[in-house]
């Protein structure tokens, strides 16, 4: 994955059987036979992505779907990232959006207590290039993990969607009210019917 002169059709394959080494996929690689494989754990990835990532980095900044992949395996390990790290990635409007909502899910994952900062940050990035990463904060105020669930904050946000958001930003914003005016009881019940 690491080789600049390997194709990057090929290089994406090895990523993605780096993402699922930890994943319990027992199919080997070839016919997709399931195989019975150890348990195994993200150690050796993370070691071997920190061993390779200055090349994994310069070898895929000219394939969008690359560096894609490799931004996404980083994010979900979270190589060396500290909370500081985390929130000037989200907000960094240059790096891929699908990697900046991958992180922020991750982080909230790795890190339910600072959750809630992790999903401010994201609403706050203007623009139809963080769509998705705004996108992403309504899913974690809608189903957390830890501070990240807030069911007066996800109507805020999702009124800014449906007001101004992108196209599929305001489709998402539906999607995700609609599922949740079932489950919505309480103080936020008269709000979410009138977004309704």
């Amino acid at each position: 994955a690491a080789r600049p002169g390997v194709p990057a059709p090929w290089r994406i394959l090895a990523l993605e059987r780096v993402e699922a080494w930890a994943g319990g996929d027992r199919r080997e690689s070839v016919w997709g036979h399931w195989i019975p494989r150890p348990t195994r754990t993200t150690e050796a990835v993370e070691a071997a992505l920190a061993r390779h990532e200055t090349a994994l980095l310069d070898g895929s900044a000219d394939d969008a779907e690359l560096r894609f992949r490799v931004d996404r395996i980083r994010a979900r390990l979270l190589l060396r990232l500290s909370d500081e790290e985390v929130r000037r990635t989200i907000a960094d409007g240059t790096r891929d959006p699908r990697f900046r909502a991958v992180l922020l899910a991750e982080a909230a994952r790795r890190s339910p207590a600072a959750a809630a900062d992790f999903v401010q940050v994201a609403l706050e990035r203007d623009g139809e290039e963080c769509d998705l990463v705004r996108m992403a904060a309504i899913d974690l105020l809608a189903e957390g993990p830890g501070t990240a669930a807030d069911p007066e904050r996800l109507l805020v946000a999702i009124d800014a969607a449906m007001s101004g958001g992108t196209v599929r930003e305001r489709q998402h914003a539906a999607r995700r009210l609609g599922t949740l005016a079932a489950a919505i009881d309480g103080p936020v019940a008269g709000p979410a019917a009138d977004l309704l």
